[in-house]
């Protein structure tokens, strides 16, 4: 399917009827954490059995802001 990440009505369609997810972000979206929290409560509806979040190495880099956006989250 093709949509939007930050529809939280996209992301409830697209978990129906899953089981696991795997989910991994645009790389250095400035809505990654909308994307992420929308996929989460959608996992969360859809009565996922597991949800994996790709995150990053090091999150406690300050000098990479998608980094650092994430260790402060």
């Amino acid at each position: 399917m093709i949509g939007d990440m930050c529809d939280p009505l996209f992301m409830s369609k697209i978990f129906a009827g899953m089981r696991v997810v795997y989910h991994i972000c645009p790389n250095m979206s400035p809505d990654e954490q909308q994307m992420a929290e929308n996929a989460i409560k959608a996992g969360v509806s859809a009565g996922l059995e597991q949800f994996v979040y790709h995150s990053v190495l090091h999150p406690q880099a300050e000098a990479m802001p998608h980094h650092w956006q994430k260790n402060a989250s």
